[in-house]
């Protein structure tokens, strides 16, 4: 099978979006049958090639876009976004002239791992798919005071969404392709109550993992339980809630835990003042950012790992924990309740907030016999693994193309 992908974010030392743009194809790729091609931007290239050179026995075909760059300089920061559309629309005359010569089977956009950024196609004999795709779910109304310092950021996003939505052009893109599918349950809801039509489409998690990431953990219980956070210091990412959690079990009069937050963003400093001030330091450390290539050693130190993002698609920290032995605290909302399930997962409702995650914390803390057993973590993990994944679109891939020659005779 033919097989292009298009992901603007793609690169074998990341994680995240980076992960998911890389590890598909590259899964892909390894079906011996499958002639597997990339489209991904010039920033990777670096990455990519380094890899290259190590794996003489890639077989993944990569091609590289650029964008202008007075664009990088304009679009930065919270206007990033604005470089995908800009990207996207370079990257289209790319595939009308990879497609006229390898003539793909399939055409699958998988990064960004956004509705707003679908690409525009033009007549093509490929099956085209496009996600698993995000970016219409909203924070729960409990949680939504976190998301007060974005508030204008959140306003413009929800406005940004509908406006898309209801243009004729990204619904004309949308009917064009084959198959959508959905990081979330609550993405496809609001195209539904939208008026556009996604009840066949699949809700599937963009997570995952390889197979000899996983190690027989032997985990030893620590008699001050271990919690760890990874993510970015951002506001969504719930690490202000994660200090309220903390703060709710101090006056609850109880510290016998250590919490490690690794991860970068705006708020680094904010937090550790936060600590310093709610008198959490014997509690909590805040890191800083941690290179992912070193990140094994916090995962192996932690007993259980937690979070609290009050708004995400899915949350690629997920197959991270899973692939490490590590039962998980958050909430159970979006992606989380697709990738995982509750043999793993201590599910917080979004309406109880930082007091609810303050006492799922504190349920693991002092019950260890609470925490996931390593037999249903390692059922999870193997449920998310990259050649099991390559394996489920490979039947998808199959119907549809059996579907399209059946609607052609």
């Amino acid at each position: 099978m033919k097989i292009l992908y298009i992901a603007y974010a793609s690169s074998p030392y990341g994680g995240s979006e980076e992960a998911v743009g890389w590890n598909l194809p590259l899964a892909m790729s390894q079906n011996l049958d499958n002639d597997v091609h990339l489209i991904t931007k010039i920033e990777q290239k670096e990455a990519i090639e380094d890899y290259s050179s190590k794996h003489p026995e890639l077989r993944l075909h990569v091609h590289y876009c650029d964008i202008p760059s007075l664009y990088k300089k304009v679009y930065k920061g919270y206007l990033y976004p604005g470089r995908h559309g800009i990207w996207l629309k370079r990257v289209a005359p790319m595939v009308h002239d990879l497609d006229e010569h390898y003539h793909f089977d399939v055409i699958h956009q998988i990064a960004p791992v956004e509705f707003r950024s679908l690409i525009e196609l033009g007549e093509t004999d490929a099956v085209k798919v496009s996600g698993p795709q995000g970016g219409a779910e909203y924070a729960p109304k409990p949680l939504n005071k976190y998301l007060r310092p974005v508030a204008l950021f959140e306003m413009i996003r929800r406005c940004s969404n509908w406006l898309i939505i209801h243009k004729p052009s990204f619904r004309k893109a949308y009917r064009s392709f084959d198959m959508h599918l959905f990081a979330n349950k609550e993405s496809r809801q609001y195209f539904i109550d939208h008026g556009i039509d996604a009840s066949n489409d699949i809700v599937k998690t963009e997570v995952g993992c390889w197979p000899e990431a996983w190690r027989e953990h032997q985990r030893t219980d620590h008699e001050v339980p271990h919690i760890l956070y990874v993510g970015r210091y951002i506001p969504r990412k719930g690490v202000e809630l994660l200090l309220d959690a903390c703060a709710v079990l101090k006056e609850q009069g109880f510290t016998k835990y250590e919490l490690r937050m690794c991860g970068w963003g705006h708020l680094e400093q904010k937090l550790r003042d936060e600590v310093a001030q709610r008198d959490l330091m014997n509690n909590v450390t805040v890191l800083g950012e941690i290179p992912y290539t070193e990140m094994a050693e916090q995962y192996a130190w932690a007993d259980f790992f937690v979070m609290p993002s009050v708004r995400e698609a899915t949350g690629v920290v997920l197959a991270e924990a899973m692939q490490n032995g590590l039962g998980v605290v958050t909430f159970n909302q979006v992606g989380a309740t697709i990738a995982l399930n509750d043999k793993v997962c201590n599910y917080v409702k979004t309406q109880d907030g930082a007091k609810g995650f303050a006492k799922a914390m504190r349920e693991w803390s002092e019950h260890p016999e609470m925490r996931p057993d390593m037999q249903n973590i390692k059922a999870c993990f193997e449920s998310l693994t990259w050649p099991r994944r390559a394996e489920y679109y490979m039947h998808l891939y199959e119907k549809l193309i059996n579907g399209k020659h059946e609607e052609k005779a």
